[in-house]
Parts: C-alpha cells; sequence; structure tokens
C-alpha cells in the first residue's frame, strides 16, 4: 500500500470501519511510513471522544451500547404533549425576530396615514354636524316661537269621523 491509499483510509482505519484485508495492510504500512505514522498520530489527537463513557471501551462497544440505547427508546411508551400556555406562545411569538423590507414598511406608513387622515376628516366632519343640530346652534338660528295670549286661546274638541264602509258591489247579472 502506498501513502495515496492509505491516507484517505486513516479515519476509516480510526472508526474500526476497515476490512480485516485493507486493516493489515494498513498497519503495515503505517508501521513502515513516518509520513502516515504522523498522520495516523495527528488524526488521533485532533478527534475527540466524548461518546465513550468508559476510557478503556472500544468503538464496537460504543456501538452496540447505542444501539441497545435506541432500541429501548423506541420501545419505550410516547410522553403525552406538553400544553403550552397561551402566554408563554405569544412571549415565543413576540420576542422572534422579524426583518420587514424598506418596500414593506414605506406602504404600511402610507396605508396608516390614510387611515388615520380619512377617520379625522369623518369625525370632524361629524363634529360639525352635530353641533349644527345640537340645540343650542338650532335655537341661536330659529326664529322665536309663537305665541298665543291666554284671552285669545280657545280651546276645541276634535273627533275624528267614522270611516266610511265602501259601496257594495252589485250582484253580477245572471245570464
Amino acid at each position: 500500500m502506498q501513502c495515496l491509499d492509505a491516507r484517505p483510509r486513516l479515519v476509516a482505519w480510526q472508526d474500526g470501519e476497515l476490512a480485516p484485508s485493507e486493516l493489515v495492510l494498513l498497519e503495515r504500512h503505517i508501521d513502515s511510513c513516518s509520513a502516515c505514522r504522523a498522520e495516523a498520530a495527528r488524526l488521533e489527537a485532533a478527534t475527540p471522544e466524548p461518546f465513550l463513557e468508559h476510557p478503556g471501551a472500544s468503538r464496537a462497544d460504543f456501538w452496540d451500547r447505542l444501539d441497545a440505547a435506541v432500541e429501548a427508546e423506541l420501545e419505550r411508551p410516547p410522553a403525552p404533549p406538553r400544553v403550552v400556555p397561551f402566554s408563554e406562545r405569544l412571549g415565543d411569538w413576540l420576542s422572534q425576530e422579524r426583518r420587514v423590507s424598506l418596500g414593506s414598511m414605506v406602504a404600511y406608513a402610507a396605508i396608516l396615514a390614510a387611515v388615520v387622515g380619512f377617520g379625522a376628516s369623518t369625525w370632524l366632519e361629524n363634529r360639525d354636524l352635530r353641533l349644527a343640530l345640537s340645540s343650542e346652534a338650532t335655537m341661536a338660528s330659529s326664529p322665536p316661537p309663537v305665541t298665543i295670549p291666554a284671552d285669545q286661546f280657545v280651546p276645541t274638541a276634535w273627533t275624528p269621523e267614522p270611516a266610511k264602509a265602501p259601496p257594495a258591489d252589485p250582484a253580477p247579472a245572471a245570464p
């Protein structure tokens, strides 16, 4: 095996993923080549092993433990869904960062100005109309009421006439 063939296989060798025939060839090459031995040492030093619970455990043990943990997790019944209160969801939604384009902001400002302007003009028009219809404005612009002196006032009685019945239709002539 040459360096060009060995270097790509160093990570697989570290992970224990090489076939036995490749493993023998690669280990022979590493024993005979100082550059590949240095590269393997560098990779070994740079590769963390946080997944190993026990310092003496092998990678194969790790995969067996991982498979067992995954199977145990799949057999466990699912947890009930968590009900998130509305206040928490609202807080999360309000705390999200949002990016709005300049064109959207300008359009929003223009629509808001139009709505506020229309509302203000309508309110002012209605306010003027209410003032015109109010009792003070009506009394000030209307003529004084007509009064009848008491000696000239004669009460009258009014009785409605009874409604007249409509004329009866003549009977149709017999043939």
